[in-house]
């Protein structure tokens, strides 16, 4: 009998559903938090991009064109960018 009385008072001194809700509420909220802060720099596959572009004149004439790249970076600070480097052919 005393085995049970002390396995029903360990499982009765953990966190109630609220408090371990909170706690993971808690956990998100410091992950986003760091994401949204932390900074990255991303390389560009120069094989693998090309940007396509379109000129307009008032939508009377208008001209295309595209970049092919050789290297390039991006970094970035959460969801802005910050800065940033490439070179084309």
């Amino acid at each position: 009998m005393a085995a049970s009385m002390a396995a029903l008072f360990m499982a009765a001194c953990g966190p109630t559903p609220e408090e371990q809700a909170a706690a993971r509420e808690k956990a998100v909220a410091d992950s986003l938090e760091a994401a949204a802060s932390k900074e990255m720099t991303y390389t560009l596959d120069g094989a693998a991009s090309k940007l396509n572009w379109t000129g307009t004149m008032a939508g009377i004439k208008s001209h295309t064109g595209d970049l092919k790249f050789t290297e390039g970076t991006i970094m970035t600070k959460g969801p802005t960018l910050t800065g940033g480097s490439f070179t084309s052919i």
